[in-house]
């Protein structure tokens, strides 16, 4: 009796210790179910951002739970997350078994997200998993499309005219060829031309030819490398590195290095002056459009032992966004400096100009894919070292046609008064845009 009394007194807190862990396991199943479906109830509801703060809490605690993630991959799918959802997706990549709802709102984000040759293994799985599932085999056929068109050679020319600071008339024309030579590579062919139409700085025309390659590392890193030269003589050999970084969906990030930049003003050209130039810029939107920012710097040491340097940055707001129309509400700030007085081209010691610039953008029913208009309205101020503040305003229009998925055409026209060492000119500037696809 004693053995079987001091027996029970040492194991009974084991017992209870035992009893209170179970219990204390299916009080949190019970509230992890709980939690969970609560939060599908809010989503079915359309409270995709709560739903998703409760997969998330529920996710740090029970990171292997299938249900959990899954749904958390899905809503921030429908939320238009796709980096958190294709990112949450890996640990459950290679489960077999997936729901076709799983593999459909996967499939499309990645796709979004640059990611085509992991949607369309994904979206094979899903068409043996589920041949009945008309939204995974509809998603399948329009991607293999887009792969097909984008792998096929393609045409892009440019041309444009505007004024420069000395009232002169110059012109621009650019033809770009590529075609793709392995799955993540192209090569390119390009021609550049300017010049202006005073026989005065024809020695300062460009006739320029170049080719590179064209390389995606991954869906975050692209690299475009070009070699080109004056075909004029074959000299002033050149080199352009352009680096593109994609950390998010929501944010690009832009590097580019030329060794002979082709922007330099006409008049100094004309005198044998040239340039590199170094160019750094990010782009970033919210989910959902409503912001965006822009933002560059660049600079520039010319041969005349100037240096310079520029930046531009914006900040955008659309009040209103619906399927015909988007009215947006731009700010803008932009300057630069040289170090380098009396210089032939235009070169202030430093300038500021900010502005306000109001964007419609209308969006018409058509027989081509797309149209799209857009009319930009400004008004600001120049400011430059020197000189007292004046004015600035003007408008702009373009027109953007898809005529189909392979063939696009754009045009654009302004007309601005603007300001160069405290004299008023009137600018206007022309642009247009083609772009071809050969099935």
């Amino acid at each position: 009796m004693r053995f079987s009394t001091i027996l029970l007194a040492l194991i009974l807190p084991f017992l209870t210790q035992h009893a209170l862990a179970q219990e204390q396991k299916v009080a949190e199943k019970n509230s992890l179910e709980s939690e969970h479906q609560r939060a599908i109830k809010l989503a079915h509801d359309d409270e995709l951002d709560a739903a998703l703060v409760i997969l998330k809490n529920l996710l740090t605690s029970h990171p292997d739970h299938y249900a959990t993630r899954r749904d958390f991959v899905v809503i921030s799918g429908w939320n238009g997350n796709c980096d958190a959802a294709v990112k949450e997706f890996q640990p459950i990549k290679n489960r077999p078994n997936k729901e076709d709802y799983l593999i459909a709102a996967v499939a499309k984000c990645m796709s979004s997200t640059r990611r085509n040759d992991e949607a369309l293994a994904l979206l094979r799985e899903g068409t043996k998993a589920y041949p009945e599932n008309e939204e995974i085999k509809s998603h399948y056929k329009w991607l293999l499309n887009e792969i097909v068109i984008d792998r096929k050679p393609e045409l892009n020319l440019r041309a444009g005219t505007g004024q420069s600071d000395a009232g002169n008339q110059d012109y621009f024309f650019e033809a770009k060829y590529s075609q793709q030579f392995a799955p993540a590579a192209r090569w390119f062919a390009r021609y550049f031309t300017t010049f202006a139409d005073d026989p005065e700085f024809e020695t300062g025309d460009i006739h320029r030819g170049g080719a590179g390659i064209m390389y995606w590392f991954n869906p975050q890193w692209y690299l475009e490398q070009e070699f080109s030269i004056e075909l004029d003589g074959f000299e002033d050999t050149g080199s352009t590195t352009t680096l593109v970084f994609h950390p998010t969906s929501l944010l690009e990030l832009f590097a580019q290095y030329a060794s002979f930049a082709e922007d330099v003003p006409l008049r100094a050209k004309a005198l044998g002056i040239d340039s590199d130039r170094l160019t750094l810029s990010a782009y970033y939107h919210t989910r959902d459009y409503r912001w965006e920012w822009y933002g560059s710097y660049s600079a520039y040491d010319f041969s005349d032992s100037n240096d310079r340097t520029s930046y531009y940055t914006n900040l955008g707001y659309a009040y209103e966004m619906t399927d015909k129309r988007e009215q947006r509400v731009i700010a803008e700030l932009s300057g630069s400096s040289n170090t380098l007085d009396n210089t032939v081209y235009f070169n202030p010691k430093s300038d500021t100009t900010i502005a306000l610039v109001h964007r419609t953008s209308f969006v018409f029913d058509s027989k081509y894919d797309r149209h799209v208009d857009h009319l930009n309205v400004f008004v600001g101020q120049y400011d430059q070292e020197g000189y007292s503040a004046k004015a600035t305003y003007g408008a702009s229009y373009e027109q953007q046609y898809d005529f189909s998925k392979v063939h696009s055409f754009s045009w654009w026209l302004e007309i601005a008064s603007r300001v160069y060492d405290g004299e008023r000119e009137t600018i206007g500037s022309f642009l247009v845009n083609y772009n071809r696809k050969f099935l």
